[in-house]
């Protein structure tokens, strides 16, 4: 098969050049030639039949060493790179050789054939017979030939003993991507099964920062969107798509952008080589490690510095590894940069790894890592200590883990075989991660990896499995899986259920295969808080080694000592204005836009000599059966409709000035009007869209305001509050632990509401309430009332979590009612979390009262039933999930900021009252579902400043 031949070629016009490689034992080579129009897809088939598949991993030796150690039973069957060789031939031949680098990492492959080496022999003539009754024709397009590692000849190609020469001569794929390189080929596109081409080959290229490698088929994935990725990729490196063909009978049509405001100044994001992202520009090697971003080789004294940033957001799967509620970075993630170090360095094997202090990611932005290897000492060995900061931080690094890199000497131990083991029996392990909640180790689902269990003896055998096997790429020893292994701990004889314990000491690790999905643990105790851990993999085949392993007690109060303090969370502040008196301040024309849209009369003539402001002032007089949510509606209906008018009428772009009442609070004691504080969100969208045209000022009703507000208007801030002449301007600050205030010790027994708890974000705030405030009664709800699919919070009862789902639009009062009356009396409701929400995004010219509306009403109608129907019931907490967008302004977003700044005004106005409640300003939630679904690489780096933790 040629997998995508068809669309590839159809979308992507003019390939320059075809390669191939033996990944599919020769199978990807003859699909190249197919590719390039060297032979017919059913001549290549009758190749194919001749030949069986083989698989291949990179080995980490030069092929130079390797070739001194060969035989007439041995040959080097692929050269991928300049670090990865394979060789081929008899077991015993093999064996010697691998024998010979007992002290380097390899891998034993499985394979049907020993492809490649002298066992092909016997049959090359049967092949060269068949390859002799085929057609040739001279390829469209050059291909580059990986039995030469060079372009190959039109000669080359229709020769029959070429292809023969294929069964038995090395792949030199390493060299084949090096002299595309060496022809300015930066853009890889892999057609074949999966993605191991494009792992392989960028390792092979000198210049990593500037190739690219992009797959058509990815296993277990998406085959559409894998091959829609590609395009997409192709196309913003400057290969031609014809995207005409690629839409073909799908109804899509070209539709224009519309144009903006750029007015001559660059807005773009710098995200290329030599940007501050890119290791490479800043004179640093990438790491291509998942935990590390750079290396850094010191010149003069052979020392080696790794850095790295880990945090919630970009490594969401350390959520799932929490002690007595706190987020730890498990201590196998500290083995796992220790064995990075090792390999860099040749030091590959860990002699010892003690960790000192705990490393507590922040709930909300990130920590920076320092790895610091030092130059050999007398005995060959490497000192090592890693340490870490809070980012942004100014203070002094904490050294968390120090240890020993040392040479590997030791012989690969033998494999095991016979599993499980004779005279092993069974270990019920159903129960064990509900064993290990109630003695406080909360593991969520990438840490739940326990399979299976036997006992032997005082030996436990076990295993385990990774949820997600993809996860594994580019760890030596995933630090979740390596982690699971000391859930085993707990099947020993001994244990004591009410001590917890974390591993501080590690001796001897070695790890002798990378990428693991699954392991076979042997865990062989030597007393309670010591331990050997050996690990293989289901042949049976060594993959790890921990010689020792040591425990010791933590206590609760330990690990909250190193929790770190709050380092990115902002409030609003409002700091006095200086204002510089003068006359030449024009008066400015005041524009009324009533409850029924008309316009009301100037109240000034803007006679002066310097073009006046036209400020508008925004009224909406509802019903007086009219509750505040339908005040708020139809104040943005008809703000929106004012400043619609405003863009057209004025296109020269001068100023506009939004004037409100009572929208923001600039004092402490002051309530705002959430009816009139969806102006500020709306508005704030606008001016994102529309830069320099809108000037939002908030006013009082006394005369000395009205009289400073030209003089205010000339400064140029694009917000202001005037309260009694005085000008004041917001600015952010960062939040102290004071304010917003402690969490709310929430009742075990009583039960948390999440509007929207049926999203993508509802289910993580689920687990949040669940695993970190010990929620055990939850009430979620959405529109429909289905979970995507059924069990999706399974695990949560696991951790002894009841989970009720119901249907309920909290927009219907009537309808919330009895959902909240439907509270059982011995579980009370005692918390809210609103996290619904809807979107529709448009700019402001585009956006229809409907499409206002629609938006709006999850927020704020939702909201304000929230706040009537519960705030008598005592609630120990009322928490909205609003948005930065609110407060921040968003391109697009005019509709959802005017909700959010509803609820930002509704929180303040039930802390005034003496209610709990909280506004959070979330940004972008990295889900890859839900409202932020359709967003890619480039709208996420939009956001960047924006996205918050998933905690």
């Amino acid at each position: 098969m040629v997998p995508g031949r068809r669309d590839w070629r159809e979308a992507v016009a003019d390939p320059a050049l075809v390669a191939g490689t033996a990944a599919l034992a020769g199978r990807a080579r003859r699909v190249a030639s197919v590719c390039a129009g060297a032979f017919m897809l059913a001549a290549a088939g009758l190749l194919d039949g001749r030949r069986a598949a083989t698989h291949w991993r990179l080995a980490r030796e030069l092929e130079e060493e390797v070739l001194g150690h060969l035989g007439p039973e041995v040959s080097v069957a692929a050269v991928n790179g300049p670090r990865a060789v394979v060789v081929s031939g008899t077991e015993a031949a093999v064996a010697a050789v691998a024998g010979a680098f007992s002290g380097r990492r390899t891998k034993r492959l499985r394979v049907s054939h020993a492809f490649h080496s002298p066992l092909m022999d016997p049959m090359l003539a049967e092949f060269e017979k068949t390859a002799r009754e085929l057609r040739y024709a001279p390829p469209a397009i050059p291909v580059v030939s990986d039995v030469t590692g060079a372009r190959a000849s039109e000669d080359e190609l229709c020769a029959p003993e070429y292809w023969v020469r294929h069964v038995r001569e090395a792949v030199r794929f390493g060299d084949g991507v090096r002299t595309l390189e060496a022809d300015g080929v930066r853009t890889f596109l892999e057609l074949g099964p999966d993605a191991v081409l494009s792992a392989m080959g960028a390792q092979a290229v000198a210049d990593t920062e500037e190739s690219a490698f992009v797959p058509a088929l990815r296993r277990d994935r998406d085959e559409e969107r894998t091959f829609a990725t590609l395009l997409g990729a192709a196309h913003v490196r400057g290969v031609t798509v014809d995207w005409q063909r690629v839409f073909a009978g799908t109804g899509a049509r070209r539709t224009d952008l519309p144009t903006y405001a750029f007015q001559r100044r660059r807005l773009w994001l710098d995200d290329g080589p030599g940007a501050v992202t890119d290791a490479g520009g800043l004179g640093q090697a990438p790491a291509g490690h998942p935990l590390l971003g750079a290396a850094l080789e010191l010149a003069g004294d052979d020392r080696v510095a790794l850095t790295g940033r880990l945090s919630l957001a970009t490594h969401s799967w350390l959520a799932d590894h929490a002690v007595a509620g706190v987020v730890l970075v498990p201590g196998s993630a500290f083995v796992e940069l220790a064995v990075q170090a090792g390999d860099r360095t040749h030091c590959p094997r860990v002699e010892e790894l003690t960790l000192e202090r705990p490393l507590v990611p922040p709930e909300r932005g990130a920590v920076h890592l320092q790895m610091a290897v030092a130059a050999l000492d007398a005995d060959g060995r490497r000192r090592l200590t890693v340490h870490a900061r809070p980012e942004g931080a100014d203070g002094e690094w904490i050294r968390h883990a120090t240890g020993v890199l040392a040479p590997h000497t030791a012989p690969e131990p033998a494999p095991v075989t016979d599993w499980p083991p004779a005279g092993a029996v069974p270990v019920d392990v159903t129960g064990t991660y509900d064993h290990l909640a109630g003695q406080g180790y909360h593991y969520g689902p990438s840490f739940r990896c326990l399979r299976g269990a036997w006992r032997l003896g005082e030996e436990v055998w076990a295993e385990l499995a990774l949820p997600d096997a993809e996860a594994a790429d580019g760890f030596g020893l995933h630090p979740a899986l390596l982690d699971a292994t000391l859930h085993a701990i707990d099947l020993l004889d001994g244990q004591d259920p009410t001590v917890m314990t974390l591993p501080f000491s590690w001796e001897g690790v070695t790890l002798y295969a990378t990428g693991a999905t699954a392991v076979r643990l042997r865990l062989t105790p030597h007393g309670t808080d010591h331990m050997t851990l050996r690990l293989y993999d289901g042949t049976g085949a060594p993959v790890a080694e921990v010689t020792a392993l040591r425990v010791r007690q933590v206590t609760t109060e330990q690990l909250n000592a190193a929790t770190p303090a709050p380092g990115d969370l902002f409030r609003v502040r409002w700091t006095e204005l200086p204002l510089t008196r003068t006359d030449s301040a024009p008066e400015p024309r005041t524009l009324t836009v009533t409850a029924d849209g008309t316009f009301g009369p100037d109240s000034a003539d803007g006679s002066g000599s310097t073009p006046a402001p036209r400020v508008v002032t925004v009224t909406a007089e509802g019903d007086p059966g009219d509750d505040l949510p339908a005040l708020a509606r139809r104040t943005a209906v008809r703000a929106l409709a004012a400043l619609r008018q405003d863009l057209v009428d004025v296109p020269d772009g001068a100023p506009l000035v939004v004037v409100t009442r009572s929208a923001v609070a600039v004092h402490a004691d002051a309530v705002p009007d959430p009816a009139q504080a969806v102006l500020w969100g709306m508005v704030r969208a606008a001016a994102v869209e529309h830069p320099g045209r809108f000037v939002l000022v908030d006013t009082d009703d006394d005369p000395a305001s009205a009289a400073v507000l030209p003089a205010a208007v000339a400064t140029g801030a694009p917000e202001l509050a005037l309260r009694a002449g005085t000008v004041y301007a917001p600015e952010l600050a960062r939040a102290t632990d004071a304010e917003p205030g402690p969490a709310p010790a929430l009742d075990p027994d009583g039960t948390v509401l999440v509007t929207g708890g049926t999203g993508s974000l509802g289910r993580l705030l689920a687990r949040h309430l669940v695993t970190r405030h010990g929620v055990r009664h939850l009430l979620l709800t959405g529109r429909g009332g289905r979970l995507p699919e059924p069990g999706a919070l399974d695990d949560l009862a696991a951790l002894g979590a009841e989970v009720t789902v119901a249907a309920c639009d909290a927009t219907d009062r009537d309808a919330l009612a009895a959902l909240l009356a439907s509270v059982p009396a011995e579980h009370p409701l005692t918390a809210v979390v609103h996290a619904a929400g809807v979107l529709d995004d448009g700019l402001l010219t585009d956006l229809t009262p409907e499409r206002l509306e629609a938006v709006m009403r999850p927020k704020t109608d939702a909201a304000w039933h929230l706040h009537e129907l519960t705030r008598d019931l005592g609630l120990a907490a009322f928490v909205l999930f609003s948005s930065a967008a609110g407060t921040l302004g968003a391109a697009g977003q005019a509709n959802y900021a005017a909700g959010n700044a509803f609820l930002d005004a509704l929180a303040a106005r039930r802390r005034a009252e003496g209610l709990p409640a909280l506004s959070l300003g979330w940004g972008l939630w990295d889900t890859g579902e839900g409202m932020a679904a359709g967003l890619g690489g480039s709208d996420v780096r939009g956001f960047a400043g924006e996205v918050p933790n998933k905690d």
